[in-house]
């Protein structure tokens, strides 16, 4: 038996039928499926009786309500399979889930294979990112923090013999059982695979359907869920101690960020209102205790992720969300009374805790009774009409928005998170809107209104985008709005769909496509309210040319899906078939030709080396060429990012050398970088079986920046600074020099080499803050000051003014302007260990100092030899100071190079070369 399919079953009657004809689907035929009844009310075992009557492989087994816990460990104990599946009784799994996750399983001899997990609903069909992040690599590490975002054991296919030789059951818990299973498990794992394809389909139930023991924020779960964390941290402790101290603290800060925003936050704090008082004593309390233990970036990006919420201020309880809400909601008498309940239900039902809910007063004996209590809940007993309870709830509100739902409309989870998220980015805004879709049946099943959408499509979409079209998107319940705004502009009457063409012309406005919101209209409905006859006769053709322009875009993202499908396919034949020779493929993506590091140590090297340079983006026929030389070569040296390591699995026998650019280590980069994407670059860096630094202090920080153990980080020197300490260089690079710019011969040479500036993750230019033309004065004609751009600065500092005594060389190579240059200029450039290996007397020009946002790995400028200035003034006469005495510095510049220079000694190339051929050797 190649594999046990095990199913927990408790009130499914609705689903199992769909779950076991799923499985009778299979491509893969030799499995058997243990069907655990936990003692089910319903008349799921009529069901499930049929199929174990017509397929033997189906068998179930009864037992006393004893939770799904229970029930996973009494089908492990009956389980004959080569590996066992955890399935659940209302999820389903795709016709090729297990031929798939079995034959990576064999491939790979792994006793754990992960696919993808896809989450199918009424709020959309999507797969669960983390999941895909696992799936999409051939070997998966199991300290990869993508498992920390994925519990679930349904989407993991587990060797019952690994799990029987370490005893392993699933905790009698409500919550978090499984994930505390599965860290038991997959660190014990000899090997884990991934399986590029989706094996399970997660059924999302919607809201005013019976809940599940996990859609249930109850203290009782609460409280399972904290000693699920507690275990699965004991867990972790004790298996990271094979990790370095750096890696190891990595890995529980993304623990504790997992435990805040997802357990705590997402399925506890944000359904407040689901939870009692005592519930939230101990919700706050935990989540305090695992805030002490945060970094000060994980802490920042947890603040990021939940704008929403205000975690600045400390997680507040019902009575202190009232007094403050964000969002005020009012529903009005319009509201058909059949469909009151359910809106009431979407509300609690939403992702976002600060809210309240003003009812007129012809609803009050149709609020559900679990609803009567909440303190978020004011039902006006005034008898007044739609636009005076409109006005009266708008004047009283103190939240920051607010919503009049006017209609049958179900807000999606999400809604007013995302409403929140687009109002705290631009203040400007009025109002936003949200796409409706129509609710089909009781299961949640839901489709577009083409109507509608058109609003939703290309240019529409943007923000302040009116058309005649807006005439169909007349609902104010899929509509949040501004407070302050509202107020300024608009005055309720008893039209509403007048009220909301006066919202589009008065306020600005914009579409949200990540979140919707549900609704009993359909597109029939929508256009009988529709008034305008224009927008009635030509939505259809108009909807049909959008949805055609759109769907060229998503089909050409297919086609390179499906490329990059074939293509790793391709690679993975050609690893199994194509020999490794005893060759050093040199790789570069810096350049169009083999410089600095790379190229000092290709020369060295006088064993069998091929090289590629090319700058991104890299055509056809070179990513074939780079492929080729992957497979096949036994070394692999490059000298920066190489986005190829993010999918290129190498042989064991291989071996990566990370020749990295900067000497020492000056500003944050890779993994410290404190807008990196972590995961992205840990597949990036992960595979490097050698770095080399410029010292030993170093060490440990390039081993953190890359996310590998520090025995891989070696001392060896940097390569390209090997030249810098050789006389004969240094001769023939000044006499060329002099002989392209005679003129400055005898003068006084300053190199100005600020670097690049950002916001966020994006590029902007830089302001030196310099008047040139008065500078140019103070220099006098004995001074001449060049300017060397970091590479990645494509704006002119000069701005096209030109002067006697200051040029741009922006072709000039820095190594050789470093050699003739009397002072160093720069801000937060590396050139500062180049410059001192040449003992060059430096000033750090730095007029943004108190607000660049990069972090630095030294203490500028305590860590550094020179001045620091932030002024032209201060910059002027520290140039008069430095010039007079350029020995000032000599002891911090001896410190300086003794720390961060050490191993540079002119032979640094020698060493890595021989490095390499040891490598390709052995």
């Amino acid at each position: 038996m190649k594999i046990t399919v095990i199913i927990p079953v408790y009130n499914v009657e609705d689903y199992i039928r769909a779950t076991l004809n799923s499985l009778m689907r299979q491509t893969l035929t030799d499995f058997e499926v243990i069907i655990i009844n936990d003692d089910s009310p319903d008349n799921s075992q009529v069901i499930i009786n049929e199929f174990c009557e017509r397929d033997e492989r189906f068998k179930c087994f009864m037992q006393l309500n004893e939770g799904v816990a229970a029930a996973r460990n009494h089908g492990l104990e009956q389980a004959k399979g080569e590996y066992v599946l955890f399935v659940d009784g209302d999820d389903i799994l795709p016709p090729k889930a297990l031929e798939n996750l079995y034959r990576q399983a064999i491939e790979n001899k792994a006793d754990m294979v992960v696919g993808m997990m896809q989450e199918n609903g009424m709020y959309g069909h999507g797969i669960f990112a983390r999941t895909r992040i696992l799936a999409e690599q051939t070997i998966v590490d199991r300290y990869d923090p993508a498992f920390l975002w994925t519990f679930s054991v349904c989407n993991k296919l587990m060797k019952l013999e690994t799990i029987r030789r370490l005893n392993l059951r699933f905790l009698p818990i409500k919550h978090a059982e499984d994930g505390l299973f599965m860290f038991n498990f997959m660190f014990n794992c000899q090997r884990i695979a991934g399986c590029d394809s989706v094996v399970y389909r997660y059924r999302k139930r919607p809201f005013w359907k019976e809940k599940s023991a996990t859609q249930a924020a109850t203290k009782e779960n609460l409280e399972d869920l904290l000693i699920a964390l507690e275990q699965i941290e004991k867990v972790i402790k004790e298996h990271i101690k094979t990790l370095n101290p750096a890696e190891a603290e990595n890995y529980m800060q993304f623990f504790y960020e997992r435990a805040i925003d997802i357990s705590l936050l997402r399925e506890y704090y944000r359904q407040l209102w689901k939870n009692d008082d005592d519930a939230f004593v101990l919700l706050k309390n935990k989540y305090e205790y695992y805030k002490t233990l945060l970094k000060a970036e994980t802490w920042e990006n947890l603040l990021e992720n939940n704008r929403d919420l205000r975690l600045e201020d400390g997680l507040r309880n019902k009575q202190e969300l009232c007094k403050d809400p964000l969002v005020t909601v009012a529903l009005s008498d319009k509201i058909p009374e059949d469909e009151f309940a359910r809106v009431i239900e979407s509300l609690f039902n939403q992702q976002m805790p600060a809210f309240v809910v003003h009812i007129h007063y012809k609803h009050a004996k149709s609020i559900p009774a679990e609803y009567k209590t909440r303190e978020n809940i004011f039902i006006h007993t005034d008898d007044e009409d739609t636009a005076a309870f409109k006005n009266r709830v708008l004047n009283a509100a103190h939240s920051r928005l607010i919503t009049f739902i006017d209609e049958g409309i179900y807000i999606n989870n999400n809604t007013y998170k995302f409403a929140i998220d687009a109002f705290m980015q631009d203040d400007d805004l009025g109002f936003v809107t949200n796409q409706l879709r129509t609710v089909v049946d009781e299961d949640g099943r839901i489709k577009g209104s083409r109507a509608h959408k058109i609003n939703f499509m290309g240019r529409y979409l943007k923000k302040n985008a009116r058309s005649v079209y807006n005439s169909a998107d007349w609902m104010s319940g899929n509509k949040i709005f501004s407070v302050e705004k509202l107020k300024e502009h608009i005055r309720f009457t008893n039209n509403p769909m007048a009220d909301i063409k006066k919202s589009y012309r008065k306020l600005s406005h914009m579409g949200i496509m990540r979140s919707y919101v549900f609704t009993s209209f359909d597109n029939k409905m929508i256009l009988h309210y529709t008034r305008n006859l224009f927008v009635r006769c030509t939505y259809l053709p108009v909807y049909f040319t959008l949805r055609v322009l759109t769907s060229k875009e998503a089909v050409r993202k297919r086609l390179i899906s499906k490329k990059k499908q074939i293509g790793k396919r391709f690679i993975s034949l050609c690893k199994r078939i194509i020999p490794l020779k005893k060759k050093v493929f040199f790789i570069s993506i810096r350049s169009n030709q083999l410089i600095e590091n790379n190229k000092a140590v290709y020369e060295a090297y006088k064993g069998k080396k091929v090289k590629f340079t090319h700058r991104m983006p890299h055509s056809v026929l070179q990513k074939l060429k780079i492929y080729w030389n992957l497979i096949s070569s036994k070394v692999i040296v490059t000298d920066d990012y190489l986005s190829y390591f993010r999918t290129f699995e190498l042989k064991p026998e291989q071996k990566a050398i990370q020749l990295w650019h900067a000497c020492g280590a000056f500003k944050k980069f890779a993994l410290d970088y404190i807008a990196a994407d972590i995961t992205r670059e840990k597949k990036t860096h992960r595979q490097y079986d050698a770095v080399i630094v410029s010292s030993p202090s170093v060490r440990e920080v390039y081993a953190h920046a890359f996310g590998i153990d520090i025995s891989k980080v070696l001392a060896l020197g940097t390569p390209r600074t090997d030249v810098l300490l050789k006389d004969d260089w240094i001769k023939k690079e000044k006499k060329n020099f002099y002989e392209r710019h005679p003129q400055w011969k005898d003068k006084k040479l300053l190199l100005y080499t600020p670097t690049f500036r950002e916001e966020g993750t994006k590029r902007i230019e830089f302001d030196p803050q310099i008047n040139w033309a008065k500078f140019s004065d103070s220099l006098g004609e004995d001074i001449v000051f060049i300017v060397k751009n970091h590479p990645m600065m494509k704006n002119d500092l000069l701005q096209g003014e030109h002067y006697y005594n200051i040029v741009n060389l922006p072709d000039g190579a820095t190594e050789q302007l470093l050699l003739v240059c009397d002072v160093l200029i720069t801000d937060y450039s590396s050139t500062v260990f180049e410059a001192a290996l040449l003992n060059k007397p430096l000033i750090l020009y730095c007029p943004d100092f108190t607000t660049y946002e990069r972090d630095f790995y030294i203490q500028v400028p305590d860590d550094l030899y020179g001045d620091l200035v932030i002024s032209q003034d201060e910059l002027i006469e520290n140039i008069r100071k430095t010039l007079n005495d350029p020995n000032m510095y000599l002891i911090e510049l001896q410190r300086f190079k003794e720390k961060y220079l050490s191993s540079c000694d002119g032979f640094s190339a020698e060493r890595v070369a021989k490095l390499i051929a040891d490598k390709v050797n052995s």
